[in-house]
């Protein structure tokens, strides 16, 4: 019996967007932004390299985390004939 396992890890397209994605020009509405209460100044607004959600979502448990990688799926090839099965079902053939 001849095992074949094709992972699918590649991802097309650019995983980091450039500088100019990630800046945009300031619009008219902004220009006539009011300062007031609960409205700082726009370029005190944020601090600088700080995230919006320091703390982020909670990380899976290792259980969850199995499972998932587990139950996902990736093509075998046995005997040539291709087929999607998962990978729990890899590990046992």
């Amino acid at each position: 019996m001849i095992l074949t396992i094709e992972l699918g890890i590649g991802i097309p397209g650019r995983l980091n967007p450039t500088v100019q994605e990630r800046t945009r020009p300031i619009s008219d509405d902004e220009h006539d932004y009011k300062v007031g209460p609960g409205r700082p100044p726009l370029h005190t607004r944020f601090r600088q390299g700080q995230s919006g959600n320091p703390g982020g979502r909670s990380k899976k448990n290792l259980p969850a985390l199995l499972v998932d990688a587990l139950n996902a799926p990736v093509f075998v090839t046995i005997d040539g004939e291709r087929r999607q099965i998962t990978k729990r079902e890899a590990v046992v053939h």
